[in-house]
């Protein structure tokens, strides 16, 4: 049963007037190839022998990455074509979507394997703010390894109001041409609570560890999830 108390909240205006919902709750964009996916492989079926076939839909913690926090989205169509061997972002509002910086504001920071040796940078489309004593990473949508781009990651403190046009690196994906569907997560914002912490060397981890994979093996599936998992709400 949910408690209920007051939310803190995550405040954003869209520098777009005709497209308010440019963040949104992760949970509502759960991409269509989990949607469509099957929680047991093979037959479809649960099975135990000769291996047990639980898939990644039943993995608590994945999906919890997919809908971990709010997604900024991106607010159009973006056509990727490749001209003269390099590629080239339109779209048709007017506003500035995309931008492309020197690669030399990047220093020495290696070119993800895959991807294009060229700096561009989403142009925010929103502005956004969290309460005092909050923090905010904005990193890459989690566990979306399916989008064309790698959004690079970094912590926003509260209380700080993001200004809508600020630059968000990226790295666009090489042979990817198409379009990048408006809609699209192009960034996930994690709100939490910064804290001191400190890291101990603990006996005894590794014994209660095997403990729980054998409590695990008690159910087909779902102990961790009936166990230990909290709901986590993002509105």
């Amino acid at each position: 049963m949910r408690i209920f108390k007051k939310n803190k909240v995550l405040l954003y205006e869209s520098s777009i007037p005709v497209n308010k919902e440019v963040i949104k709750p992760s949970r509502n964009c759960i991409p269509k190839w989990y949607k469509e996916s099957s929680k047991w492989s093979g037959s479809g079926v649960p099975q135990i022998y000769p291996v047990a076939n639980p898939t990644l839909k039943l993995c608590v913690p994945f999906l919890e990455g997919l809908t971990q926090g709010y997604s900024l989205v991106l607010p159009c169509d973006v056509l990727v074509e490749n001209k003269d061997g390099k590629p080239f972002m339109s779209w048709r509002i007017d506003t500035n979507v995309i931008n492309y910086r020197e690669r030399d504001a990047l220093a020495q920071l290696p070119t993800p394997e895959g991807c294009h040796n060229i700096h561009y940078s989403w142009k925010v489309w929103s502005a956004f703010s969290v309460p005092k004593g909050y923090s905010v990473l904005f990193t890459h949508p989690l566990n979306r390894f399916d989008l064309p781009f790698l959004t690079m990651s970094g912590v926003i403190d509260g209380d700080f109001v993001f200004p809508d046009g600020s630059n968000v690196p990226f790295f666009l994906k090489e042979n990817f041409e198409g379009i990048i569907p408006m809609g699209t997560p192009v960034a996930t914002l994690i709100p939490f609570k910064p804290e001191n912490w400190s890291s101990e060397y603990k006996e005894g981890l590794l014994k209660t560890g095997k403990e729980n994979q054998i409590k695990t093996a008690l159910k087909l599936f779902g102990w961790y999830k009936s166990t230990y998992w909290r709901k986590k709400y993002y509105e």
